[in-house]
């Protein structure tokens, strides 16, 4: 199939496709004789895959990595434990930006309890929601998101 067959087929643009050939997450079979690029039934799932992925947070390198597993390029047998750790790793990683949010979210519902709790709300300033949030509460909700944030710990 020709390039915008497969782009209808996927629902993924023609300039999308040519990126992840670029890439080397897929590959076209061939050439026609006017040079068109040429897919296969194996090409489709692979975009179809790439795009429900991408849409969990796995990145085009991840991705790669991924398919090359799913290709051979492992030691035998290690490719589906392999995958399954880095499914597993994602997960921890979606745990920790969900704390993440919820201690963000809890500092907004004080923020916007502070403004309700004002009866003049046209006077309220950013001082006074700054104050809402008082040391502790900026300790327990922001900071420690901030601070785990790209760090790993080491266990000895």
């Amino acid at each position: 199939m020709l390039i915008s067959e497969l782009s209808r087929r996927t629902g993924v643009s023609r300039h999308t496709i040519r990126y992840y050939e670029k890439f080397g997450l897929i590959s076209p079979r061939g050439r026609r004789e006017n040079n068109y690029r040429e897919y296969e039934d194996e090409d489709r799932v692979a975009i179809l895959f790439i795009d429900r992925v991408k849409r969990l947070g796995f990145s085009l390198k991840e991705i790669r990595e991924f398919m090359e597993l799913f290709h051979g390029a492992n030691p035998v047998g290690e490719g589906p434990d392999l995958i399954r750790q880095e499914l597993e790793n994602k997960r921890v990683e979606f745990d920790r930006r969900l704390k993440e949010l919820n201690r963000a979210r809890n500092a907004l519902d004080a923020l916007i309890a502070s403004c309700d709790a004002r009866p003049d709300r046209k006077k309220s300033s950013l001082a006074d929601l700054l104050e809402a949030l008082d040391e502790e509460k900026i300790d327990k909700t922001l900071r420690p998101a901030r601070a785990d944030r790209g760090r790993t710990i080491s266990v000895a």
